[in-house]
């Protein structure tokens, strides 16, 4: 057994030499390496940088959390509200203004909006209603802008502001996710599949997109998927269907919201506890001990706060963890999974998504470390990888010694 300091940066685990087990994900060295954000909000003035001119919200949906697209975030968000100022009448700039403002929330209170950022959404929304003289039945902004106020808390209601904004703007790209999640509660996996294939964010050129293609070959058929966000979700949708691959997919962050729990259970006839949102971790730990049975995985895309928890039963096979009560043996799954990748065939838009591998490719070094020829085939086919998607620097070096 190998047994490694909590001294070291980024993770401590200790791994049984060839049952793989994970103690301690390791995760944060997936994360994306971004720059120092830029000045905003007043700064701006001091300055005299001028603020970017308002360009469709729609744009700037990001997979990944960035400080330059947050950044961007703010910028759009200062110049919508001014359009508000100077048009309250134009539906456009008040949707712009609160989408653009809800983005820029989740990327700076990393996903989980606080509070005060839910507060502001609300004013942005009462402000909208009071100024804007259309009715709503007859105003796709204002049934969006609904709908995202009553998501969280009431989806029955929710739901209804979603389908009236969709039957006045069935074209608008920004409710293409909010339909996939509609249609997959409701069952309708053909719409869900149609509406799905329209979402640039995870076209077949896109590294998200690859990935889960990648990820899909190597699960069994029949087998259960947990997925992360939204569109690591959508994109394993996407490539299951088009491998023709029967898959479950089940989204950890969408099983917080109860009607698509309650579809997702009955649909895959899964087992689970009484869920709590305070304890969100002892449920989902819950849905997968009670169906254990089945062939379950969880993508390497899942964050570390999800996978600590679960470290004792889970088992790194490249692309995903392979959830299990008893001893799995996964090196060989691991090996053949990650070593015989075409750099080529992963990398598009969005390459942050790959840094998911470079745990399965550190894990396997560490297991092989004594087989020197092994281990520098492993550290160069690493080093090739994360070159190809343009992320690797020394820091990666520390880890490969």
């Amino acid at each position: 057994m190998a047994n490694y300091s909590k001294n070291e940066p980024y993770w401590h685990y200790s791994v049984p030499k060839y049952s793989m087990r994970i103690v301690v994900v390791i995760s944060l060295i997936c994360a994306v390496i971004s720059s120092k954000a830029q000045t905003t909000g007043k700064d701006f003035e001091k300055q005299q940088v001028p603020i970017a001119i308002a360009q469709n919200t729609a744009k700037y949906v990001a997979v990944y959390k960035s400080n330059s697209v947050q950044n961007q975030l703010q910028q759009q968000r200062q110049a919508w509200e001014k359009q508000t100022l100077i048009n309250p009448q134009v539906g456009d700039n008040w949707l712009n203004y609160y989408v653009s403002s809800k983005l820029y929330f989740q990327q700076k209170d990393k996903n989980q909006l606080s509070n005060t950022s839910k507060e502001s959404l609300r004013q942005i929304a009462e402000k909208m209603d009071k100024q804007l003289a259309t009715a709503l039945e007859k105003s796709f902004e204002k049934q969006l802008v609904r709908y995202y106020e009553t998501k969280e808390n009431n989806y029955k209601q929710a739901r209804q502001y979603l389908v009236a904004a969709y039957k006045l703007n069935p074209n608008n790209t920004l409710l293409y996710p909010e339909m996939v999640l509609y249609y997959e509660i409701e069952g309708k996996t053909a719409e869900r599949n149609t509406i799905n294939s329209k979402i640039e964010n995870i076209n077949n050129n896109t590294a998200l997109y690859k990935f889960s293609e990648a990820l899909i070959k190597t699960l069994p058929n029949n087998s259960i998927v947990f997925t992360n966000g939204e569109y690591d979700t959508y994109a394993i949708y996407k490539s299951a269907n088009a491998l023709n691959k029967n898959i479950k997919v089940v989204s950890i962050s969408l099983l917080k919201n109860d009607f698509y729990r309650a579809a997702i259970l009955k649909k895959y006839n899964l087992k689970s506890g009484r869920y709590t949102a305070k304890a969100f971790t002892k449920y989902l730990n819950s849905v997968l001990s009670s169906n254990e049975k089945q062939n379950i995985y969880i993508s390497a895309t899942v964050s570390k706060a999800i996978l600590k928890p679960l470290a004792k039963n889970i088992y790194h096979t490249g692309f995903a963890y392979k959830y299990a009560a008893e001893k799995q043996e996964t090196i060989g799954a691991l090996y053949g999974n990650i070593m015989q990748l075409n750099e080529n065939s992963l990398t598009g838009t969005g390459n942050e998504v790959l840094k998911n591998l470079m745990p399965a490719y550190i894990l396997l070094y560490r297991h092989y470390k004594e087989n020197n020829e092994v281990a520098k085939k492993i550290y160069y086919k690493a080093k090739s990888v994360a070159q190809q998607a343009g992320f690797w620097s020394a820091n990666y070096e520390q880890y490969f010694k």
